[in-house]
């Protein structure tokens, strides 16, 4: 936590005597973004292992995105705390910390607020892609079965999978 000389705009005293510098809130909220850049990877390494069909890569990719999860949950944690000595209440929601700090608002805050909002949009979109690749995927294989089941129960003269190789579309392709 950073402490500034009382009379700058980016601190804040708690009546106790700790000054509270809305740097520390900014740095809070900059190590979220960089989770939330990890985040965004680790489900980019996920789509990547279904497109190569490498399990591995998956479960390594679900096992990132659960540790930086954890971590998220934790660097969150710490910006409420520092939101709770800086605006009145620390479930102050960050779209009205301009309200909440009214000058002692600074860019720098203003700046990593909206890198947050970036961030997690951009988290969003690629949940937004693995949930349809997934769907496309589950969708996929349950075709894959019923066409398998399908021939292997009406007695065809080929194999299975040859049955399945004229009745199914492409069976690999990931969703547009």
């Amino acid at each position: 936590m950073i402490v500034t000389e009382p009379g700058t705009a980016d601190h804040e005293t708690t009546g106790a005597g700790p000054v509270i510098d809305t740097r520390s809130l900014a740095d809070a909220i900059e190590v979220e973004c960089r989770l939330l850049r990890e985040l965004r990877d680790a489900l980019k390494r996920q789509r990547d292992g279904l497109d190569r069909d490498d399990p591995v890569v998956v479960d390594e990719s679900v096992v990132a995105a659960h540790r930086v999860m954890h971590t998220l949950a934790e660097a969150r944690r710490r910006r409420r705390a520092l939101l709770g000595l800086l605006a009145p209440a620390e479930d102050t929601p960050l779209d009205e910390l301009d309200a909440a700090l009214g000058p002692r608002m600074t860019p720098g805050l203003a700046g990593a607020r909206a890198r947050l909002h970036d961030e997690a949009r951009g988290v969003a979109r690629e949940i937004e892609i693995n949930c349809q690749w997934l769907s496309a995927a589950l969708d996929q294989r349950n075709r894959f079965i019923h066409a398998f089941c399908t021939a292997v129960s009406t007695g065809h003269d080929r194999s299975p999978l040859q049955v399945i190789a004229t009745q199914s579309s492409v069976l690999i392709d990931p969703p547009t």
